[in-house]
């Protein structure tokens, strides 16, 4: 494949992610304009469960599915069936939970819309690894953005009509229905009712753990839903959730972008039985190098991007911001790790430490929850990204023959440029006097690009061309 190729691929992927991103940010901002933070903590309670269990089964098909040189028509329709089955069995039993848990009929109806979305999102990700695997990004890029406009303008027109916890229910299941529509229609497929136990087992074997480490983070975060519910209240649910979207709209999508490319090419490195270190390190490097800044950022500026776009009634989430997106930056150091553990066929690997990981920052959450409230939950972000982090380096260090000062010299740069973001904004606060927030924002965003560009260049004068070498290759 030409450089020229990947990059159109790599446009396409990065297209569907932000622009899904870009119009969930125009949705978000009306949402938190007419929302109150109990209507949008019932709603992101209500969708939690739904979200956790969608995004165990998508990550288990893509890490196992994603690995098979041939799938055939039989391994089509027992692929389709099982998730089929799989998810009417799961929305079945969320909604049990809803109806032991819940006695209020409105919240019960809202529950019921967010359960069925589940077999909307998860039957129709076979066709998605189909288009993937064909590198049919442009069209994956369409179907996620009709569907997601048509989920957003309902969603929308629920909100701005008082609808409260309905309009974000609502926008996630005519977002998945359309979405699945339109894939049934862009990619058909001959489904045979038909149940291989054996290759089904093969898969699992596969997609169970890499899948529990792919959605870590997603555990800890659902699990931090729960336990703010029963301590704090579903006004702080409403808080914690602002405060977090933020910052996972942009990482799902450079995360998520970053995979559905990756996963294949690690793959495929794999396959063709070369080394995959040195694909590692510079996807590292430089990926790290072009995100880091925009979380870093985000930390820095937290108050000012509250005040300036949202109202007041949002203002308790900011520290909240500040601290999330903080750590979401040291989060990216093992970013290409799960697609080389999909490439070699060990995603066993370092199970264990993950789950400990998100229980040992729940666990530290829940001890310092009532004295600190919702500060508590950055304490216990900070504890589950150290010990996530030990865990992936000791299992990088099993599959990939790379040192210490290797994987470090990695990150030397972005974190420098980070600094120099922080430093740089922190003296412009201290020198600038102006009046006006939005000049101040500007001027602050630009000051802290500029000094983050210049620390790389400083560092590294040849770090375009060693990128489009990386591009080449």
């Amino acid at each position: 494949m030409t450089a020229n190729n990947r990059i159109l691929h790599l446009f396409w992927v990065f297209f569907e992610k932000f622009g899904l991103v870009l119009l969930s940010v125009f949705s978000f901002l009306i949402y938190a304009k007419f929302l109150s933070p109990e209507q949008m903590g019932i709603g992101i309670l209500l969708l939690a469960a739904v979200e956790f269990f969608a995004m165990f089964v998508i990550a288990l098909v893509d890490n196992s599915i994603i690995r098979l040189n041939k799938i055939t028509t039989q391994q089509d329709g027992c692929i389709f069936w099982g998730l089929l089955l799989v998810s009417l069995i799961i929305s079945s039993l969320i909604y049990l939970g809803y109806l032991l848990y819940f006695n209020d009929n409105r919240i019960l109806l809202v529950g019921f819309l967010a359960v069925c979305s589940l077999p909307f999102q998860i039957s129709v990700r076979l066709h998605i690894v189909h288009m993937r695997l064909k590198r049919q990004f442009k069209k994956l890029a369409q179907r996620t953005i009709f569907g997601k406009i048509l989920g957003m303008l309902a969603g929308i027109y629920l909100a701005v009509g008082g609808y409260g916890d309905f309009s974000i229910v609502v926008q996630t299941l005519v977002m998945a229905i359309s979405s699945a529509l339109m894939i049934f229609v862009l990619e058909p497929r001959r489904l045979p009712f038909d149940f291989d136990k054996k290759f089904i087992y093969e898969q699992l074997l596969v997609g169970v753990p890499s899948s529990i480490k792919a959605i870590n983070v997603t555990l800890f975060m659902k699990g931090l839903v729960v336990l703010i519910e029963t301590t704090l209240g579903t006004a702080a649910v409403g808080f914690y959730n602002f405060a977090s979207r933020l910052v996972e709209l942009p990482r799902t999508a450079l995360t998520s972008a970053l995979m559905g490319y990756a996963n294949p090419v690690f793959s495929k490195r794999r396959n063709e039985g070369k080394s995959i270190n040195t694909l590692f390190i510079d996807s590292t490097r430089f990926s790290i190098l072009l995100i880091m800044p925009f979380f870093v950022g985000m930390s820095v500026m937290s108050e000012s991007i509250i005040e300036l776009l949202f109202s007041d009634k949002w203002a308790p989430s900011s520290l909240l911001l500040q601290g999330i997106a903080a750590v979401t930056s040291l989060n990216l150091f093992f970013l290409f790790l799960p697609s080389t553990l999909v490439a070699l066929g060990k995603t066993k690997l370092g199970l264990k430490g993950q789950i400990f990981s998100s229980a040992i920052g729940l666990l530290f959450t829940a001890l310092t929850v009532y004295e600190y409230g919702l500060i508590a939950i950055i304490f216990g972000l900070i504890v589950r990204t150290i010990s996530s982090n030990i865990v992936n380096f000791y299992v990088l260090k099993k599959v990939l023959d790379i040192t210490f000062f290797e994987f470090i010299k990695c990150f030397t740069t972005p974190i420098t440029g980070a600094i120099s973001i922080v430093v740089s904004i922190a003296i412009s606060r201290e020198i600038l006097v102006v009046h006006s927030l939005l000049l101040e924002t500007t001027i602050e965003v630009i000051i802290g690009m500029l000094a983050y560009l210049l620390s790389v260049f400083l560092m590294n004068k040849k770090v375009v061309k060693e990128f489009k070498i990386f591009l080449n290759s």
